[in-house]
């Protein structure tokens, strides 16, 4: 099964950058690496603890950021936990992973369907909340 990714913008006071998020359900909470951290200038407000998937528990930083998915036009601001753990171990080139506190705070729906266009297998479908208006 493919891995899902999104556009997303991050914005803190005068920073905004835009990356490419690892979407995983699996995560229970949304991280961003120190790396990404320093580039949005983003002042950790406390520390935390996260169970990563081997059972280990590590200490984190805790921060506050402006999530911005245009595509779903999604805009929120969101703790997010700091640590590079994750990303050394599993994921090149990636900075944050969307976990499912904000899937779950934004009602994003990931759903398990048939490829289509003759893909075989079933891969994962991110399905924004219905635009009001």
């Amino acid at each position: 099964m493919g891995r899902l990714f999104r556009a997303v913008t991050l914005r803190n006071a005068e920073r905004s950058i835009m990356i490419v998020a690892f979407i995983d359900s699996g995560s229970d909470t949304t991280i961003i690496s120190h790396r990404l951290a320093r580039k949005l200038h983003l002042r950790p407000f406390g520390e935390d603890n996260i169970e990563l998937p081997d059972g280990r528990v590590i200490p984190t930083y805790v921060g506050k950021v402006l999530i911005e998915v245009p595509r779903d036009k999604i805009k929120k601001m969101f703790r997010v936990d700091i640590t590079d753990l994750p990303f050394n171990e599993d994921i090149d080139d990636v900075d944050m992973i969307i976990g499912v506190d904000l899937l779950q705070a934004c009602n994003i729906n990931l759903q398990f369907i048939e490829a289509r266009s003759g893909r075989s297998g079933k891969g994962p479908i991110w399905r924004a909340p219905a635009a009001r208006g």
